[in-house]
């Protein structure tokens, strides 16, 4: 007997079968997503081609694949759990047929967020050192405390920058509270106020004994003497000699207390009691007469004086030690 003859559509339509089958294997395999349990991100939202390896023939398709989010990432330096269902929910939003990836996922995926940790004690020094160069303290001792500042500052991986905003309408003395711009890969991330106590000392001209009204001052009455400047705010303290001995004192000085301007004054040129000389102009003519002084002042002040001819009082300009000036008007 003869073996009956295949008919060729058969034979044809078997190939046929074959093939197709090889190229759904093959679109199989030409799609592979891969997840390991292990996963780190820097983002705060997820997408699919942060945490999986995405192999294709198709570069749109699995541009495609990689934008499709994911979900939240947990905080800085923290973990999130995902479990293998919830991810291949995210694929089907896709309207993909599941069939047609290979997919390689483990039971559950532990996402961790990437970060860095700065010493708040880094911070701390980012304000002392801008306070230091802002100000001018030559000659001065400037101690910075912080207080009560203490742990860490968690950020996101990157390069971190800071700006400072000082206060520039006083003097940084004191309990003051500078904010500091904390910024990752020039990106704001989050402000600090950084609490700080700035005490400053200095050398200060002071009183070696208890100076009366209107003493002159001597070289033996004052010595320098180092000093919290914090405990002399307001005073305008008086720095050089030159502007202490040979003037008076306007109010009493207590024994080691610092010397300000305020407290002292230059002699004035003429002293009230004084007997001084007037002059006035009239009609282009200098008229002289003599007088008393009824109050002090130095050169270039306005004092009354008495005129001794017929006792009126003047108001005059001081030239000289007995010299004062008026200018009648014609």
């Amino acid at each position: 007997m003869y073996a009956k003859k295949v008919p060729r559509l058969v034979i044809i339509s078997f190939w046929i079968l074959i093939l197709l089958l090889a190229l759904a294997r093959t679109a199989r395999a030409a799609t592979v997503i891969s997840i390991s349990p292990e996963v780190e991100v820097d983002s705060s939202s997820i997408t699919l081609k942060d945490i999986a390896h995405i192999e294709t023939t198709n570069p749109s398709f699995a541009q495609s694949l990689g934008q499709l989010r994911i979900g939240k990432a947990p905080r800085l330096g923290g973990t999130k759990r995902l479990p293998k269902s919830f991810i291949i929910t995210r694929l089907k939003q896709l309207r993909l047929n599941l069939d047609s990836l290979d997919l390689r996922l483990p039971d559950y995926v532990n996402i961790k967020r990437l970060s860095s940790e700065i010493k708040i004690e880094e911070i701390a020094r980012v304000a002392k050192d801008a306070i230091l160069k802002a100000m001018d303290f030559k000659g001065q001792d400037v101690h910075i405390r912080v207080n009560s500042l203490t742990g860490e500052l968690v950020v996101p991986q990157g390069e971190v920058s800071y700006q400072t905003a000082l206060p520039s309408d006083k003097k940084l003395m004191g309990r003051q509270v500078i904010p500091i711009q904390v910024f990752v890969d020039g990106l704001f991330f989050k402000k600090v106020n950084v609490s700080l106590t700035i005490e400053i000392y200095a050398p200060v001209w002071v009183a070696v004994n208890n100076l009366k009204r209107h003493q002159v001052i001597e070289p033996g009455d004052i010595r320098q003497k180092r000093m919290k400047l914090n405990d002399l705010l307001g005073e305008k303290l008086v720095t050089e000699t030159s502007q202490l001995v040979g003037f008076r004192t306007r109010v009493p000085i207590r024994a080691g207390k610092a010397i300000s301007a305020f407290k002292i004054e230059k002699l004035p040129t003429i002293e009230r009691g004084d007997r001084i000389t007037i002059k006035a102009f009239q009609d282009n003519i200098s008229l002289l007469t003599s007088g008393q002084a009824l109050e002090s002042g130095k050169v270039g002040e306005l004092i009354r004086v008495k005129c001794l001819n017929n006792q009126k009082m003047l108001m005059t300009r001081v030239v000289s030690k007995d010299l004062v000036e008026l200018e009648v008007s014609k």
